[in-house]
C-alpha cells in the first residue's frame, strides 16, 4: 500500500473515531439543562422539557420529544427539531441559524437571526408551517370552550429585536375547519369550513386581524379587528366586526321567526349579515 494510501485511511479512521467519540461524549444533559434554563429567564412562567439532545452532521443539535409549558399547562410538543446555524454568518454582523422539525402531525421549518451587535436582543425569527393538525396543540384547545379541527399552515415572522415590545405578523390559513359549540348557536352544534384566510400583526399587548375571510357549508363571510392580550391569555378582549352571506343550512337552524326578521336584510344587502364578536377567548359573545 502505498504511502499517500495509508495517509488517506488514517485520516478516515480519525475523522470517523473522532465523530463517534463526539456522539456518545455529547453532553447531552448539560445542552438540556442550559435550553431549560434559557427558557425560564427568559420568561419564568416558563418551562421546557427536553427528551433527547444530539450532534448531527453537517454541524448542528436535534432536539426530540420537546414539551413548553406554561406554569403546569403544555403549550405544544415538538417531536422533533434540527437546529444548524449556516458557519459563514460566525464572520458576519448576523449569525444565521436554520431549522426544521415536526409537531401535531405536522412539518415545520425556518431561520432565527441573531445581531452580535445587541447581545441583549432577542433573534429574529421566521417560521413556515405546514398541515399542523391544531386539536393537537393543547396550547390551542384549552383557552376556550370552543373546540376546533382543521390542517393550519403559513408563516410567522417575529422580531424583539429592538426593544421589550414584541412585533409579529401571520398569515394563516386553516383548512377543513370544524368549530364545535358547548351549547347550539343559532341552532347550529358546530360550523364547517373549507378554508379560512387570516392576515394578523402583534405589536406589544395588541393583536390586530388585519383581514380574514372564510368559506364554509354554512356560512361564508368577512372578519377583521382587534384582541387586546390580558393575563391569563383566555381572558384576552375580543373588539371583532364582520359580515356573513349564510347558506340555507344556516337559515333553516335559525327558526321561522327569526329567518323570516333576517331574510329580507340577507336580500338587501350584498355584504350580508353585519356582525360583533365581544366577550373573551374564553367565553365569545356573538351578535348580529
Amino acid at each position: 500500500m502505498g504511502k499517500n494510501k495509508k495517509i488517506f485511511f488514517y485520516a478516515i479512521y480519525i475523522v470517523l473515531i473522532t465523530c463517534i467519540l463526539l456522539y456518545y461524549l455529547f453532553p447531552s444533559d448539560m445542552i438540556k439543562k442550559t435550553l431549560a434554563h434559557s427558557v425560564s429567564r427568559a420568561n419564568p412562567d416558563l418551562s421546557i422539557i427536553t427528551g433527547k439532545a444530539a450532534p448531527v452532521l453537517p454541524p448542528g443539535l436535534k432536539l426530540q420529544n420537546v414539551t413548553l409549558k406554561r406554569f403546569d399547562n403544555a403549550l405544544f410538543d415538538i417531536s422533533e427539531i434540527k437546529i444548524k446555524p449556516v458557519l459563514l454568518s460566525f464572520f458576519k454582523p448576523e449569525t444565521i441559524y436554520t431549522f426544521t422539525g415536526r409537531t401535531a402531525g405536522g412539518g415545520f421549518d425556518g431561520t432565527a437571526v441573531h445581531s452580535k451587535k445587541k447581545q441583549t436582543a432577542l433573534p429574529r425569527i421566521n417560521i413556515n408551517f405546514n398541515e399542523i393538525q391544531i386539536r393537537k396543540i393543547p396550547g390551542l384547545q384549552n383557552f376556550t370552550q370552543y373546540r376546533t379541527t382543521g390542517l393550519l399552515s403559513g408563516d410567522i415572522t417575529l422580531d424583539k429585536s429592538r426593544g421589550p415590545i414584541i412585533n409579529a405578523r401571520a398569515d394563516l390559513n386553516l383548512a377543513n375547519a370544524v368549530v364545535s359549540f358547548p351549547a347550539p348557536v343559532f341552532g347550529l352544534d358546530s360550523l364547517t369550513f373549507q378554508y379560512i384566510e387570516g392576515e394578523l400583526t402583534i405589536s406589544g399587548r395588541r393583536i390586530q386581524v388585519k383581514k380574514c375571510t372564510f368559506n364554509g357549508i354554512q356560512i361564508d363571510g368577512t372578519l377583521a379587528g382587534n384582541i387586546l392580550l390580558k393575563t391569563p391569555f383566555k381572558k384576552s378582549a375580543l373588539r371583532l366586526t364582520g359580515s356573513i352571506q349564510p347558506h340555507a343550512d344556516f337559515i333553516a337552524g335559525l327558526g321561522e321567526g327569526v329567518a323570516d326578521m333576517l331574510l329580507p336584510q340577507i336580500k338587501a344587502s350584498k355584504e350580508g349579515l353585519k356582525f360583533k364578536i365581544r366577550g373573551t377567548l374564553e367565553e365569545p359573545k356573538f351578535s348580529l
